[in-house]
């Protein structure tokens, strides 16, 4: 039976494809079979490659409705990039979609909701390659530390404020390259904090593309209560520049190497993580500067590996040398 599909597939089905869509496709076709179980799912993506022309979903899927999720998402496009669902397909026994792959062919399987097995054969049909998209670099905004009075000893907990700690702490990192540090604001602060960011008075908004992200970020600083701008007032500050290159060995700060005449820029936001959120890494990710990255979360006590929201580092080829200058970015995490 195996056979019989695939050789419809490459035979009868490659000939009719031809015939509708007056695509020349060729003889080269992709062919797999998919299953995805409880929390499987597909992410937004173009399906482009070079040559692939038609993507097809062949569904094997028992009684299904859309509660179980697995629905096949559509998206429109702002300026070449993805940006809304415009529509859903419902997996449904013996059904066929396909469609042209192309620099805006943006689609996502979304998240297996149901204890059921959504299996289908998919694949690609080949034929002359489209002229490749070329999406924007994005640039991150980078602002020099500022000099706002603060009172860091406020605000950190003291023992990381120690020159043994901090020297311990230091040689942990140079071995690594990332540590994590517990209870590191005092609690009262870190405690309200907590409780502003969980006020519905706080305005979030959604970040995207999807194809590369999607999570909720406080657009405007302004709009945030004190006590949030005074914790990234800190965080941005020079004082803290001073004791971040204290706890990694980092040249952010001239009073911290005298080789270093030129300070950290700082790139910082507020995000909001919920079911569904992620970030995808790209090919533009972080690639122009050396980068320290270093974030706070709040309100996700008691957390565990399987509840998600963890950070992935990737290692780019180390043979590479790094950029001289060196920018951190910070990120609360609510």
């Amino acid at each position: 039976m195996i056979m019989r599909l695939r050789n419809l597939i490459y035979g009868k089905f490659l000939e009719w494809m031809k015939q509708i869509t007056t695509i020349p496709l060729n003889d080269k076709v992709d062919i797999s079979c998919s299953c995805y179980t409880y929390t499987d799912h597909l992410l937004c993506h173009d399906d482009e490659l070079e040559g692939r022309r038609i993507a097809y979903i062949y569904y094997l899927v028992p009684e299904w409705e859309e509660k179980y999720g697995g629905s096949l998402d559509l998206f429109n496009t702002v300026n070449d990039e993805p940006s809304e669902i415009v529509t859903s397909f419902v997996p449904k026994w013996n059904n066929l979609i396909f469609f042209e792959v192309s620099p805006v062919s943006f689609h996502q399987v979304s998240e297996i909701l149901g204890f059921k097995t959504r299996t289908s054969i998919s694949g690609w049909f080949y034929g002359p390659p489209l002229k490749p998209a070329v999406h924007p670099v994005e640039k991150l905004i980078l602002q020099p530390p500022t000099n706002f009075p603060v009172d860091v000893k406020q605000w950190i907990n003291p023992t990381y404020l120690q020159q043994e700690t901090q020297i311990h702490i230091r040689q942990s990192f140079e071995e690594s390259s990332e540590i994590e540090l517990m209870d590191f604001l005092q609690v009262e602060k870190y405690e309200e904090i907590c409780s502003v960011l969980n006020n519905d008075s706080v305005v979030w908004k959604q970040k995207g593309p999807p194809s590369r992200r999607k999570y909720e970020e406080i657009d405007n600083i302004e709009d945030v209560p004190s006590i949030v701008k005074e914790c990234q007032a800190l965080f941005s500050s020079e004082p803290f520049l001073v004791i971040l290159s204290n706890l990694t060995g980092l040249r952010l700060h001239p009073e911290c190497a005298e080789d270093t005449v030129q300070m950290a820029d700082i790139n910082s936001s507020i995000r909001k993580w919920s079911p569904g959120s992620y970030t995808l890494l790209h090919d533009q990710s972080f690639l122009e500067y050396a980068t320290l990255n270093a974030g706070l979360c709040f309100n996700c006590p008691e957390w565990e590996v399987e509840y998600g929201g963890y950070t992935s580092y990737v290692a780019k080829d180390e043979k590479e040398e790094a950029s001289f200058h060196l920018y951190y970015v910070l990120m609360f995490i609510f």
